[in-house]
């Protein structure tokens, strides 16, 4: 009897470190903006494009005394002084460019149990004056151990054609299920009893966080249209038909409509699309 009791204990125990493992990861690191700007020395900074996690002291004065090197560049930043204890710092520097027509943005950051996911997003346009120049984004996080990973994007337009008129910081929306074109039928997903499952809260005008049935679900509207799953810890969206329907019509998406309290992420050629309503939030 004793050999079972200590056996379900384990068990127990377990259960709770994988739950606790699974609850805490993946989650999105909010980041501190220092600097975002362009340099101007035509190169003679002797910055490359790369990317930067710098965690150290003397690696921050390096760079800096690069950036200021032929223009007071920092003394545009939000701050200089940084806690290398309690934070590190993210840079990543462009190519050098003939335009001025081209930004980075860096929209999201997302720590895994291994690894750390940065979201960079150069913006190019042809709007932009013939000057030399050096995008750069420079950013602070909570200092982190692990591996830094870098995912790169280009797109070719700073503002989609679906352009947001209205404030969506706070708002909620939840999905009221998938639409055929073709037959104008409203196919509700499974489970239809669960209040945060296909639902969504905006942190920034374009940005909102939320979960699908048990992983993160990553909405991301501009600078470049993206609505995916952060997915690590394996859940029921693995075995719940409409879960997986759900990750792989996500996995498609072309364009988004907003429409007061409606907003849809179209799909495929006959573009179906994901109708959710706004349940919470501003008016």
């Amino acid at each position: 009897m004793k050999n079972l009791y200590f056996f379900l204990l384990v068990v127990c125990l377990i259960s709770i470190s994988c739950t606790e493992t699974n609850t805490r990861y993946p989650r999105v690191i909010k980041p501190i903006l220092i600097g975002q700007g362009k340099l101007y020395g035509n190169g003679q900074e002797g910055i490359t494009e790369q990317n930067l996690a710098i965690r150290t002291q003397v690696e921050w004065n390096n760079l800096l005394n690069a950036m200021n090197s032929v223009n007071n560049v920092s003394d545009s930043f939000a701050e200089t002084e940084i806690d290398f204890n309690s934070y590190m710092v993210i840079a990543v520097f462009d190519e050098i460019r003939g335009n001025s027509g081209c930004s980075i943005n860096i929209s999201n950051i997302i720590e895994y149990i291994d690894k750390i996911v940065v979201d960079v997003h150069i913006v190019t346009t042809t709007s932009g004056a013939d000057v030399i120049n050096q995008p750069y984004c420079i950013l602070k996080i909570p200092v982190i151990y692990n591996n830094i990973v870098f995912d790169s994007n280009i797109s070719n337009d700073t503002v989609p054609s679906d352009t947001i008129d209205i404030s969506l910081i706070n708002t909620k929306w939840k999905l009221l299920g998938i639409v055929d074109t073709q037959t104008s039928v409203l196919t509700e997903l499974e489970p239809n009893n669960c209040a945060e499952c296909y639902s969504f809260t905006f942190d920034t005008d374009s940005t909102a966080v939320g979960w699908s049935t048990s992983n993160i679900l990553m909405v991301q509207l501009r600078p470049i249209l993206r609505v995916f799953l952060a997915t690590y810890a394996l859940g029921t969206d693995f075995y719940l038909e409409d879960a997986i329907l759900f990750c792989n019509v996500i996995n498609t998406i072309t364009s988004y409509e907003l429409n007061g309290n409606e907003l849809n992420f179209y799909y495929n050629e006959n573009k179906n699309y994901l109708k959710f309503i706004k349940i919470g939030g501003l008016n």
